[in-house]
């Protein structure tokens, strides 16, 4: 599997439009299936853990997921473990609320790489 893009994912405190103590968690990856492009997150503290971020049908929000399940033409997610959205000042992050623990974080949507895929992070 082919990630597109990388992104910054943190942690901070939400003042008005701004994110104060900001600090990086992890990355998140881009994943541009043809049929359900959602990204992958991985945080630093659960390097064997991925979450998946999917935009929701119709209104614009997303759920985070703990599994995948890959089959031939759409990927399946299960188990929803929180949910996201796009606030309306903030177009360039997605903000991410996880419901155990309870924590609140944020996505850039803007890359920090172009084209790089996890088979070659690994080497």
């Amino acid at each position: 599997m082919t990630y597109e893009t990388q992104h910054y994912l943190s942690v901070g405190v939400l003042s008005g439009n701004k994110i104060k103590n900001e600090k990086q968690i992890g990355n998140g990856y881009y994943v541009a299936h043809a049929e359900k492009p959602y990204f992958t997150l991985q945080l630093w503290q659960q390097p064997h853990q991925a979450f998946y971020v999917v935009k929701n049908k119709g209104n614009g929000k997303y759920t985070i997921f703990s599994r995948i399940v890959e089959s031939d033409d759409i990927p399946i997610f299960q188990r929803p473990v929180g949910y996201g959205h796009i606030h309306t000042d903030m177009k360039e992050t997605l903000i991410l609320q996880f419901n155990f623990p309870w924590q609140r974080c944020f996505l850039s949507l803007y890359p920090e790489n172009k084209g790089e895929s996890l088979n070659e992070q690994s080497t």
